[in-house]
């Protein structure tokens, strides 16, 4: 330890027991700052002054931001609950069927263990969650019954946060991919049929697992597997281990939009694709025109495919004799009747472009009356029977209204979120409806011969995309019959062509007045908060030219005629693995993903701003943000003795893993997570840059190195299970019991936070004025080292524009995470309380003065660093003050 930082300790040792001014914070019930309502605000008409809460017909000019009724400026810094909630309690991870009804009571974790977990929520610096919940979860069986069981779990998990001074934000999720019935079952590379195509490709010198689609990865995921397959590490009778599915709406709802299909059918989940490529390739002549497609992309590829055809005939009948009916002897009408168009993306997002189900599903929902005016469901609710858009919509407002009226009472719910990630992409739908009304795919074959000037690559193109059931096989003769077997016979082809401009204005802006209107019924005092559609024509617009602008022709979506309203928009960097089935997470070097703060801020700011100009300056929340804890700089690799492998530092040697994802997590784990470490530093850098309202993606207890959180092998959980001889802690390293940050799952097992350096930084969660500016230096900053100046890792400071309450600005401090030997605070006036039990600072200011600034900076001892001028000191719950 250097003579400095000794002298310094010495001194600050004395002051402890010759100060007379020595305060100490003892958890009174009289500093302890209760949660309390929130609301939005905007300027008087009458006074020209700040109100919150107010009738918008009173308002002249909305403001960004919430504030609480001590008159404190909200900041969310807040953590999704959970990934894990997409999908019930009660189904199975390998087969995905539910036994009995679907039940989501338990999601985000059981009820026996909410103190341990919101506990560890809080310590974390976590201020607010993004509670999800789902139509399912709470009409199961019928628009007409809920589940009241889920009702009382959601109000106890309300409840239960306020206890530890959580906001609650209650979000209905969905992923753009609409249900879980919307479904592809596939082999992930743990399956045995997999790991036999690896090897047969590898031997060839065809099996790499780099590049935008790896081959064999690809092709093993469609064929089933015959014989015992594995899951999880379990022997399983099944042909398929894993599957892409979409989440939210229950089964009475696909029933009601897709009448003519069969969800009680044995192939249901299985992929489309897979039946038809078999009957397909029977015909080599067919398999030749897949090759001359693929290599027209890849000539590589298409060289190590073409002398693969009777292989590959042979694994799929050996796997198709796995399957519950003989698929073979369907005819195509059966197959399209007993099946879902969704493909195993690992990047399950790209659904939504290519699926004809998924935005069959979307128009259904949103825009029925205009596009499916023929399509009706029996509502037993009213007792009648409704366009299929009412029927869906009105039992969505009424599951809104049964939440607001169990949780709306709650002072720390901050609000609802209506729906999640929607989609408005239509495009693919409209072209297949266009084809078959004129009666003929000459359009498409001529579309694509004037992109690729290849009429014979155009004709094969469009004759395999038929084949494999992409394209319906329309002609003159069928195309009514046709209609009829893609459920489009009650479609309005011009109404599915106007969805592709002006979605947002047209059919979610008044979607979202009718839900929010339906909650207001019941809570007056709610904030309803909005997110644009995820996918539609418009935002890829928005998408590559953000802005704040001038722009023409516009038909934007405008803030909602609703009492208060948070703008609450997503935004990811690029992370995703590239478009294909068993994608490997991306491989990063670290200068990739090193100081891209700016290039972030830019992004974000511009995406903010080109919806916000519409919507009157209204609060922003950024309700989705992260990245997977699965990136690395190496690769997984594959031998054909060994399979799938990857290089373990402690043994010093290869390892075998089980699957691509669980060698890609062990990866990342081995170089302590530095990717996702940079990728996260840097994102919350460009958040404080702009003093940007956050909830990060997400906590799961159920995450593991298989599947992530278990849904589409997403794998963003900022915690995961470790085993307690694995275990070290963040408060003692030799002992994770008891530790603040860390949960214990069960005996033997905790629930450790990984990226906590990053996301668990100082940060406000209420200020007694507007937030000027604000940064935090984690251990993942970037400094440029300078001659005699120490890199200030760990240091906080805030400024704060005029004092407009008498109430403390409350700061989160990472104690043992960043000060374990206490910290230095600077301020510019005022005094400061701590609460080392809840690891809160409260500042109370004294200057009053308009247009003052007040500044806070907070910094714990690092070697070499001489602090003077310091105003406190505190360690644990002790607190030195020298200010005068």
């Amino acid at each position: 330890m250097s003579r400095k930082k000794i002298s310094t300790m010495k001194n600050i040792w004395l002051l402890f027991f010759t100060v007379s001014a020595v305060l100490s914070y003892c958890s009174k019930d009289d500093n302890r700052y209760k949660l309390t309502k929130p609301a939005t605000c905007c300027v008087s008409k009458q006074t020209g002054r700040i109100v919150c809460g107010e009738d918008p017909q009173n308002c002249s000019d909305w403001l960004p931001y919430m504030r609480d009724r001590n008159n404190r400026y909200i900041f969310m810094h807040g953590v999704n609950l959970s990934g894990s909630n997409k999908f019930p309690v009660n189904e199975d991870p390998c087969t995905f069927d539910v036994e009995g009804v679907p039940t989501y009571v338990g999601k985000p974790f059981p009820e026996e263990k909410a103190d341990e977990y919101f506990r560890q929520i809080k310590n974390l610096g976590f201020n607010s969650v993004r509670f999800l919940i789902s139509i399912e979860g709470l009409m199961p069986e019928s628009p007409a019954k809920f589940d009241e069981r889920y009702l009382d779990y959601i109000e106890k998990m309300v409840k239960k946060a306020y206890e530890y001074d959580i906001y609650v934000l209650l979000d209905s999720h969905t992923d753009a991919v609409f249900s879980r019935f919307l479904i592809a079952k596939f082999n992930d590379t743990e399956s045995p049929v997999v790991r036999r195509i690896k090897g047969l490709l590898s031997a060839t010198g065809g099996g790499g697992l780099t590049g935008l689609i790896s081959i064999p990865e690809t092709l093993g995921a469609l064929i089933p597997n015959g014989g015992k397959n594995k899951c999880k590490g379990k022997e399983i009778s099944s042909p398929y281990n894993n599957a892409v599915r979409g989440n939210m709406f229950p089964r009475w709802a696909i029933e009601a939009i897709f009448p003519e299909r069969n969800l009680n059918s044995k192939i249901w989940g299985y992929p489309r694709i897979t039946i038809f490529l078999r009957n397909f390739i029977s015909k080599e002549e067919n398999w030749d025109k897949i090759v001359n497609v693929v290599s027209k992309f890849d000539k590589t590829t298409g060289d190590l495919l073409k002398p693969l055809r009777e292989q590959i005939i042979s694994f799929l009948d050996e796997g198709i004799k796995n399957f519950p009916v003989d698929v073979t002897k369907l005819t195509y009408e059966e197959v399209i009747t007993n099946t879902t168009d969704m493909l195993p993306l690992t990047n399950w997002g790209v659904n939504t472009v290519l699926s004809l189900d998924v935005q069959r599903a979307w128009a259904a929902f949103f825009a029925g009356r205009d596009v499916f005016p023929g399509l009706q469901a029996y509502d037993p609710v009213d007792n009648k029977t409704k366009n299929i858009q009412d029927f869906l919509q009105d039992a969505y407002a009424r599951m809104w209204q049964e939440v607001a009226k169990r949780v709306g009472k709650y002072p720390n719910v901050i609000g609802y979120d209506l729906m999640n990630e929607p989609s408005g992409f239509f495009l693919i739908l409209t072209i297949a409806a266009a084809i078959i009304q004129v009666g003929s795919k000459d359009g498409v074959a001529n579309l694509i011969e004037t992109i690729f000037a290849d009429k014979k690559f155009a004709q094969d193109f469009v004759d395999v995309l038929t084949g494999i059931g992409i394209l319906p096989p329309v002609d003159e003769n069928n195309r009514e019959h046709i209609k009829k077997v893609f459920g489009l016979d009650k479609a309005n082809l011009l109404g599915l062509i106007g969805l592709n401009y002006g979605f947002d204005r047209g059919y979610i802006l008044p979607f979202h007045e009718k839900i929010g209107k339906a909650i207001e019924e019941v809570d007056n005092d709610a904030i309803i908060f909005v997110e644009r559609t995820i996918s539609s024509i418009e935002t890829l617009l928005t998408f590559i030219a953000p802005g704040e602008g001038e722009s023409f022709f516009d038909l934007p979506y405008t803030r909602p005629n609703l009492r208060q309203v948070v703008y609450a928009p997503h935004w990811y960097p690029d992370i995703y693995p590239f478009p294909g089935f068993n994608s490997p997470y991306r491989v990063f070097k670290t200068e990739e993903k090193r100081k891209k703060s700016s290039e972030y801020a830019k992004s974000i700011y511009g995406m903010i701003s080109t919806h916000r100009k519409y919507m009157g300056n209204v609060p922003v929340v950024l309700g989705e943000f992260g990245t997977y804890f699965t990136l690395s700089t190496k690769n997984v690799g594959f031998d054909t003795s060994n399979g799938y492998k990857i290089y373990d530092p402690k043994s010093d040697q290869e390892i075998g893993v089980s699957n691509i994802w669980e060698g890609a997590a062990k990866n990342a784990r081995n170089e302590d997570f530095i990717i996702p470490n940079l990728v996260l530093n840097d994102l919350y850098e460009a958040l404080d840059s702009l003093n940007l309202q956050r909830i990060l993606w997400c906590w799961s207890w159920e995450n593991d190195d298989y599947r992530g959180e278990g849904w589409n092998s997403e794998n963003f959980s900022i915690v995961e299970p470790v085993p307690a001889d694995q275990c070290r802690g963040i408060k003692n390293p030799d002992t994770c019991e008891g530790d603040p940050y860390i949960a214990k799952i069960q005996d033997g097992t905790y629930l450790v936070p990984r990226g906590y350096k990053v996301y668990s930084r100082t940060h406000p969660n209420f200020t007694s004025g507007k937030i000027k500016s604000m940064k935090f230096y984690s251990d993942y900053h970037f400094f440029d080292p300078e001659k005699g100046i120490v890199n200030r890792f760990g240091e906080f400071e805030m400024e704060i524009e005029s004092k407009e309450t008498d109430h403390p600005t409350e700061i989160y401090i990472p104690y043992y995470i960043y000060y374990p030997n206490g910290f230095y605070v600077w301020i510019s006036d005022g005094y400061i309380i701590y609460d080392h039990e809840n690891f809160k600072l409260y500042w109370y200011k004294y200057e009053d003065a308009p247009e003052f600034i007040h500044h806070i900076k907070i910094r714990g001892i690092l070697d070499g660093q001489e602090n003077e001028n310091w105003d406190y000191f505190v360690k644990e719950d002790k607190v030195i003050s020298r200010k005068k």
